[in-house]
Parts: C-alpha cells; structure tokens; sequence
C-alpha cells in the first residue's frame, strides 16, 4: 500500500495499522502499475463505464427547460433514471392542472420508457425516490404506485418538497439492476 492510499475514515481519521502498513509497505501492497480497483487502469489513470441513455421524448423535454441531466445512466450492471416532471405526452410541456393521480402515472410512464430503453423494467427496479409537493397526497400516489408495483414492490422514499420550478407535485427517479 503506498502512503498516499492510506485508507481514512468518514471523520479523517487513519487507523494505526494502516499507517504502519503505508509506513513498512508491508500486507496487500499492489504491484507496480496493478491495481484491483477497476476504475484505474494500469497507467494511472482513471476510468469510469459510465453510458449516458437518451430516451426520447423525453431528452428533448429536459433540453428545452435547459435541465443539465442525462435521462439514464448505465454503469455496469445498474440504471439510475432521472426524476422528471409529468410531461404531457403530446406536446413536451408540463401538463398542468392535472390530479395527482394523472401527475403519478405520467412520472411512472416515463420512468418506465427510460428503464425499458436502458434494457431493463419495472421487475427490476431496487429503490425509487418520491418527491411530492404534500403530504396528503400520500394515499392517493400510493393507489397509482402500487399499479406499477403490484407485487415485491423496490425499496422506497417519499419526500416532501417544498416546491418545484414548475407547476406540477411530483417526480419519480430509481435505481435498477439490467
């Protein structure tokens, strides 16, 4: 192990065995230009297998509200899908005035589409972040949740915010496995 990668803990600090190893070299030292990390290549450098996913219609939406975010990211074996906000289907604009229901299944639609365009589906989604505008639409979204997720349903947050930029109350992101 070489002293610049002693291991430090969350609070900054080092523990005595890792200093004495880093000190005397001694344990799992690499090899010269070998490293068990997949992100190092063997010349030093950095990588990361990290596919942007554009799902239309979708990635046109986030570029008319000038929204610096991908759609879907793949890394390895895993989708992350961006939170959007209901888009109406028809014309790409936030659909407004609509119930938290229909804001709901237009999030999960488009969650949907993207998982299906990185290679994937709802059965393997493993957690999904809610953010909504209210509390008290918590009942109504899990009626039109528990639709897309009848049974097994991911790992689940919901949170709520205190607002948007735009007039709608909820989106939707989750990580799933391909």
């Amino acid at each position: 192990m070489r002293r610049d990668h002693v291991p430090v803990a969350g609070d900054g600090s080092v523990s005595r065995r890792a200093l004495r190893e880093a000190e005397i070299g001694e344990s799992r030292a690499e090899p010269a230009g070998v490293s068990t990390d997949p992100r190092i290549l063997t010349d030093g450098s950095t990588t990361m297998n990290r596919q942007m996913i554009r799902v239309e219609p979708l990635s046109s939406y986030l570029e008319r509200w000038k929204a610096p975010t991908s759609a879907a990211t793949r890394s390895g074996d895993t989708i992350y899908v961006s939170g959007f906000p209901p888009f109406d289907p028809d014309t790409g604009d936030v659909i407004e005035g609509a119930s938290i229901e229909r804001q709901a299944e237009l999030v999960l639609e488009q969650m949907k589409l993207c998982l299906e365009t990185a290679g994937s589906s709802l059965e393997n989604v493993l957690k999904c972040n809610v953010y909504c505008t209210s509390v008290e639409k918590f009942a109504a979204v899990n009626a039109v949740y528990g639709r897309y997720f009848p049974s097994d349903p991911p790992a689940r947050i919901f949170v709520c915010v205190p607002a948007w930029p735009g007039p709608f109350d909820i989106e939707i992101d989750c990580v799933a496995a391909v």
